[in-house]
């Protein structure tokens, strides 16, 4: 699991080897979708969760979606609390029988709407400068553009910052 890795030093095997082909897209489940959609009807605060899937020929498969950290937890919309990451991991873990793992993280801004494209890479580098955000793992900018829930995925490639489509 990605979070023990990263928050506990643990590494393990994990049970399917990572997909070496590079991510394509970012396709959300119905579920997945549905559940994005209600967190962004609540406004207020800049906010974020994490995005757990799994990546299979070069589409990254989001299958859960987390609402928000209790804001007294603290953390960041982008880092919150650890207690929150490893138990959103391990009920993950227990779910999908170890097949998903914690593939990033998504953000919404305070009025839920989507923002221009340039303001997605403040976000982006903040959690590329932590490790959040790689090859395999993405930051998804999400919020409603005309009555429509609307996001775009931010990826790093060679290096460098890029985008890809994500289909809600």
């Amino acid at each position: 699991m990605r979070a023990l890795s990263r928050l506990l030093g643990i590494t393990s095997t994990p049970l399917a080897s990572p997909d070496p082909t590079p991510l394509q897209q970012v396709s959300f489940t119905a579920d997945a979708r549905r559940t994005l959609g209600v967190q962004l009807h609540h406004t207020g605060r800049a906010r974020g969760g994490l995005l757990f899937g799994e990546t299979r020929a070069g589409i990254l498969h989001v299958t859960m979606v987390t609402p928000p950290a209790l804001p007294h937890w603290g953390g960041t919309p982008l880092e919150p609390d650890e207690r929150y990451v490893l138990g959103w991991s391990d009920a993950a873990y227990a779910l999908y029988r170890g097949q998903v793992d914690w593939v990033g993280n998504w953000v919404a801004h305070a009025n839920s709407a989507l923002p221009a494209p340039e303001e997605d890479l403040a976000w982006y580098e903040q959690g590329a400068a932590s490790g959040l955000f790689d090859e395999q793992h993405v930051l998804v900018v999400a919020g409603w553009a005309d009555g429509v829930l609307t996001g775009r995925a931010s990826v790093t490639f060679g290096g460098s910052w890029g985008t890809l489509p994500v289909h809600l």
